[in-house]
C-alpha cells in the first residue's frame, strides 16, 4: 500500500511542478526556468522540515514516504535543472553561455541547500 501511496503523491508533485513551470513561464518569459528553481527550493524547504520534524518529534513513515519521496521527489528535479545547464552551455541567446549556467547551477544548489537547511533548523526549533 505504501508503494501505491508514494507513487499517487509522485503523480501530484509532478502535475504541480509542470503547472508550476507552465505558469512562470508565461509570467516570466524565456530564459532558465523560474518555475523550476522555485520548485528545487520549495521542494527543499519541505523535506527539510520534514526530516527534521522526523528526527526531533518522530512522523508517521507513510505520511513522510509519501510526502518527502512521493511528492517532493516528483516535484522538485534535478534531471530538468542538469537538461537547462546544458541548453545554456549549448545556447547563444541572452541567458546563455558557461558563466550563466555556472551562476544558474550555484543559485539553484545553493537555494535549495539553504532552503533544507532552514526547514530543518524550523522543525528543530
Amino acid at each position: 500500500m505504501t508503494v501505491v501511496v508514494v507513487g499517487l503523491a509522485g503523480a501530484l508533485g509532478a502535475v504541480c511542478r509542470h503547472l508550476l513551470d507552465v505558469a512562470l513561464r508565461r509570467t516570466v518569459g524565456p530564459g532558465p526556468s523560474a518555475g523550476v528553481l522555485l520548485a528545487n527550493v520549495a521542494g527543499s524547504l519541505v523535506v527539510g522540515f520534514l526530516v527534521g520534524t522526523a528526527f526531533e518529534e518522530g512522523l508517521d513513515r507513510d505520511l513522510r514516504l509519501a510526502v518527502v519521496v512521493g511528492f517532493c521527489g516528483a516535484f522538485t528535479t534535478f534531471s530538468t535543472l542538469m537538461a537547462e545547464i546544458v541548453n545554456m552551455l549549448e545556447g547563444e541567446g541572452a541567458h546563455d553561455g558557461v558563466g550563466a549556467a555556472l551562476g544558474w547551477a550555484m543559485v539553484s544548489v545553493g537555494g535549495g541547500v539553504g532552503a533544507a537547511a532552514i526547514g530543518w533548523s524550523v522543525a528543530i526549533a
